[in-house]
C-alpha cells in the first residue's frame, strides 16, 4: 500500500500549478512584454557576445541587437498596414463585387426559398442597424487594442535591452538561488534552455521565411494582386498554431474573389493551409529540431491553455515555454516524472524525412569523396 506521504510532491506540483495559473492569467499585462522580451534576449544573446569579442563596447552591442528587434517588429506591423492600406484603395471596386454577389445570392434565395428580395433587403438593413449600434463599442476596443499594443512593444524593447545589458546577473540570480553547489548543473540547465528557446525562435523565423516564398509563388501563379504583401502575412500568421493557416488565407481568399471568382478563391485558400500543413509535419521538424518537440497531448493542451491564458499570445509562446519547463522537470529528481510525462515519446529518433535527407546527403558526401579520390 502506497504511503500517503508519497503523495504530496504531487499535490504540492497541482497546487503550484493552480496558483501559477491564476497569476498568468490576471498578470498577463506586465508578464506579456516580459516573456517576449526574455525570448528576444535568448536570440540575441549570441550576437551581442559575439559584437563584445570584436572589442564592441557592451552598450554598443546590445543597442545593435535591439534595433535589429525593433526593426523586425517595425517590419511586421508596416506589412500589415501596407496591406490593410491596398485594401482601402480597392474599396470601389470591393464595393461594386459586393454589390453583384449580394444580387446573385438575393435571386439565388427568392428562387430556392421564395422570399422576395424586397423582404431580404429589410432583413439586411436591420441587421446593418443593429450592427452600426454596437459599432462604436467595436471600434473602442480596437484603439485600445492598437494602443495596449504600442504600449506593450515599448515595454518589450526596454526590457529587452535590460536583459542584455545585465545578462550575467540573471545566471548568478539561479545559481545563488539553487545554491554554489549546484553552479555547474545550473549553468548546464540554464544553457539548454536557452538553446532550446534559440532553436525554436530561429527555426520559426526560417520556417516563416520558406513559407513566404512558397505562398509567393502559389500567389503569383493564381495572379493575385499584392502576391507578396499578402503571402507576407499569411505566413507570419502560421506562427499560430493550428488556426494560423486558416486566418492565413482568409486575406488571400477575399483579395481573389473581389479581383478573380468564388472558384479561383476557393483553390487559392485550400494551396495555402495544404502548403501549411506540409510545412507543419515536414518542413518544422526538420528546421525547428526534434528536441524541442513534446508529446501530442501537451502540445494541445499547451496551446488550448496558453490561449485562454494569455490569447494569441499564449498560443504562441507556451510551447517553447512548455520545451522549457520539460528541461527543467528532467534536471530536478522529483520533477523527472513530469518531464517524462510531456516529453515526445520519439525524442531524440530522427523521423523519416531526416533519415531520408541525412542518407540522400551522404550519398552525394561519398560520390564527391569517391571523385575526388580518381582524380
Amino acid at each position: 500500500m502506497i504511503r500517503q506521504a508519497k503523495g504530496y510532491p504531487a499535490i504540492q506540483f497541482l497546487l503550484f500549478s493552480v496558483l501559477l495559473t491564476i497569476i498568468l492569467y490576471y498578470g498577463r499585462e506586465l508578464l506579456l512584454p516580459i516573456v517576449y522580451a526574455a525570448f528576444f534576449a535568448m536570440l540575441m544573446a549570441p550576437l551581442c557576445r559575439w559584437l563584445e569579442t570584436k572589442k564592441v563596447n557592451r552598450i554598443v552591442a546590445v543597442i545593435i541587437c535591439v534595433f535589429i528587434v525593433l526593426i523586425t517588429l517595425l517590419g511586421i506591423f508596416a506589412v500589415i498596414l501596407a496591406e490593410a492600406t491596398s485594401f482601402t484603395d480597392d474599396l470601389p471596386l470591393i464595393q461594386k463585387k459586393l454589390y453583384e454577389y449580394i444580387s446573385t445570392l438575393e435571386a439565388f434565395i427568392e428562387k430556392q426559398f421564395g422570399m422576395p428580395q424586397a423582404r431580404q433587403v429589410e432583413l439586411l438593413k436591420e441587421q446593418v442597424t443593429s450592427a452600426g449600434k454596437s459599432a462604436g463599442s467595436y471600434f473602442g476596443t480596437i484603439i485600445n487594442g492598437i494602443t495596449g499594443t504600442l504600449g506593450g512593444l515599448v515595454l518589450t524593447v526596454v526590457y529587452t535591452f535590460l536583459f542584455l545589458i545585465h545578462k550575467e546577473k540573471y545566471e548568478t540570480f539561479f545559481i545563488k538561488l539553487f545554491g554554489d553547489g549546484h553552479a555547474q548543473t545550473v549553468k548546464n540547465v540554464l544553457e539548454e534552455i536557452t538553446a532550446v528557446g534559440q532553436k525554436y525562435l530561429s527555426g520559426r523565423a526560417i520556417s516563416v521565411f520558406i513559407l513566404w516564398i512558397i505562398y509567393s509563388i502559389t500567389l503569383l501563379s493564381f495572379g493575385i494582386k499584392g502576391a507578396l504583401l499578402l503571402a507576407a502575412i499569411a505566413a507570419l500568421l502560421s506562427i499560430i498554431p493550428y488556426i494560423g493557416s486558416i486566418l492565413g488565407s482568409v486575406f488571400p481568399f477575399l483579395v481573389a474573389v473581389i479581383t478573380k471568382d468564388f472558384v479561383i478563391a476557393l483553390w487559392v485558400a485550400g494551396m495555402l493551409i495544404f502548403l501549411h500543413a506540409l510545412s507543419t509535419y515536414f518542413i518544422e521538424p526538420v528546421i525547428i529540431g526534434r528536441k524541442v518537440k513534446l508529446s501530442a497531448l501537451a502540445m494541445v493542451v499547451g496551446i488550448v491553455a496558453g490561449g485562454y491564458v494569455w490569447g494569441v499570445s499564449g498560443m504562441i509562446l507556451f510551447i517553447p515555454i512548455l520545451a522549457m519547463v520539460k528541461i527543467l522537470c528532467e534536471n530536478v529528481d522529483h520533477l523527472k516524472p513530469y518531464g517524462y510525462l510531456i516529453a515526445d515519446p520519439d525524442e531524440g529518433v530522427p523521423s523519416r524525412l531526416e533519415e531520408w535527407i541525412y542518407e540522400k546527403f551522404s550519398r552525394k558526401t561519398q560520390r564527391k569523396t569517391r571523385n575526388l579520390h580518381k582524380k
